[in-house]
């Protein structure tokens, strides 16, 4: 009798083992895989810092004063970039860890729980990821590979895919909203021609939106009163205003709105209005941004005497991150400077991506 209800428990213990087995084994393979969650952090907003060369990046985590409250290394080669938005949905911002230089294949999406900084990882079979997307349910993100660019599009439950394949075009901007996905693309053969595909959550495409009249290079995007509103820019080295391009998500009408200055990036939405990083994706030289009211047609710019390679927006604080220094701003007082730091950068690593604890 003793040695039968020992073997009992011994095989309730080895079913116990094994049944958490599968559970982890089934959460790698559905929704990726999660690491042990970490103490809930007091913060208000956060820097990525990474590097192509290696498995290195930093999350430093810092309070309103601008104080350095927690640092997160994570092993991602070249995690986030200044070409691409991050993501925030639900308790996540999610970004892309490119992969080394030159290759470029890590393969997946990173999500960042913005209250403890647990991450979960997100597979994508694709190489060079340029762009992402996110709803309540699925995942998307579009590469490149020998002149093909791939929508791809996951499940964020159970890790089922749909992709769709765009021969001789190059997208690098996706946004989500309502139900619908935005697709800015650039033809191979004609790369001042842009257009802008829409498709549904079955990836069936609804509309094709010609953008041939808005100059060629789209930045970001964003949000506003049932409008698609994003930055666009002719060569930054010439004296031309770059524009805002304006999709009415009633009419699909597309207008456009000029700006006062030559470079645009960023574009965030801020009661019934909107603010503009006035700098060049490509070689960040800006200290401004533009507060636009589109329906009194008003511009105004502020110099705010730091970098804008980043900006992020949480209530009434404006967050500007530059090549080495980090900076807050009361925006409902005239854009006035609260705090700034310099020498924000570690050691072999590059400034990325910025993001804030309450979007």
């Amino acid at each position: 009798m003793y040695l039968l209800i020992l073997n009992h428990r011994l095989v309730v213990a080895l079913m116990k083992r094994l049944s958490a087995l599968l559970c982890l084994v089934a959460l790698m393979l559905i929704g990726g895989c999660t690491k042990q969650p970490l103490a809930k952090v007091n913060y208000s907003v956060a820097v990525v810092q990474t590097t192509g060369q290696s498995r290195n990046s930093l999350i430093t985590y810092y309070n309103n004063q601008l104080k350095p409250v927690r640092k997160q290394h994570l092993s991602y080669p070249s995690l986030g970039s200044t070409w691409n938005n991050e993501v925030y949905s639900d308790e996540y911002v999610f970004l892309i860890p490119l992969g080394f230089m030159k290759s470029e294949k890590e393969h997946k999406v990173l999500g960042i729980n913005r209250r403890s900084g647990s991450t979960m990882v997100y597979p994508i079979d694709r190489t060079s990821l340029q762009g992402i997307a996110v709803s309540p349910t699925h995942l998307y993100a579009t590469s490149n590979l020998n002149g093909v660019n791939y929508i791809t599009q996951l499940n964020r439950k159970n890790g089922n895919t749909r992709e769709i394949e765009l021969p001789l075009d190059y997208v690098k901007l996706l946004m989500y909203h309502n139900g619908n996905l935005f697709v800015f693309s650039t033809q191979l053969n004609n790369i001042e021609h842009n257009r802008l595909f829409v498709y549904n959550e079955k990836m069936e495409l609804k509309r094709e939106i010609d953008l041939a009249k808005i100059p060629p290079y789209i930045q970001k995007a964003s949000f506003l009163n049932n409008k698609l509103i994003f930055t666009a820019t002719s060569d930054p080295n010439q004296p031309i205003p770059a524009q805002l391009g304006i999709v009415k998500l009633d009419s699909w009408q597309v207008s456009t709105f000029p700006l006062k200055e030559p470079v645009a990036n960023d574009i965030l939405t801020y009661k019934n209005k909107l603010i503009i990083a006035n700098t060049d994706v490509v070689e960040p030289r800006g200290h401004s941004i533009s507060l636009v009211d589109l329906d009194s047609k008003e511009v105004t710019v502020h110099d705010l005497k730091s970098g804008v390679d980043r900006i992020a927006l949480s209530g009434d604080t404006l967050y500007a991150l530059g090549a080495d220094e980090l900076a807050s701003y009361d925006i409902s007082h005239d854009f006035a400077l609260k705090k700034h730091i310099n020498h924000i950068s570690a050691k072999g690593l590059g400034r990325s991506s910025l993001f804030v604890a309450k979007p």
